[in-house]
């Protein structure tokens, strides 16, 4: 099996998103359970949760902040398409953390 095969398979085998409960995730029953699973900005629109993220403390979205960035870390670790992924895996990501870091710094977040 090629090297690029193995780095996808392992991706798939034993990635964060297939493992149950994201047992890896030091901020699961840290955070409420309805922010901890909030993926990304695309995901906060979807679900209506971006007008509340102004209802939850700061510790808890600086905690959210620190889940994304990990996240984002992770994603670019298993890069091979890097402009694609960075689209579709971490701009929204990181558009979320804007967010989140306007609704810290008390300025209105764009969107919400």
């Amino acid at each position: 099996m090629s090297k690029l095969l193995k780095e996808r398979w392992n991706r798939l085998a034993f990635g964060k998103k297939n493992q149950s409960l994201n047992e890896s995730d030091r901020f699961h029953d840290v955070l409420p359970q309805e922010l901890w699973g909030l993926s990304d900005y695309e995901d906060a629109v979807d679900t209506g949760m971006l007008p509340r993220l102004q209802e939850y403390s700061d510790e808890e979205l600086q905690m959210k902040i620190e889940q994304l960035r990990e996240e984002i870390e992770d994603e670019k670790n298993y890069m091979d398409d890097p402009q694609n992924q960075y689209d579709t895996a971490i701009a929204p990501k990181e558009s979320l953390i804007n967010v989140i870091q306007a609704i810290l710094d008390g300025l209105p977040p764009a969107g919400v």
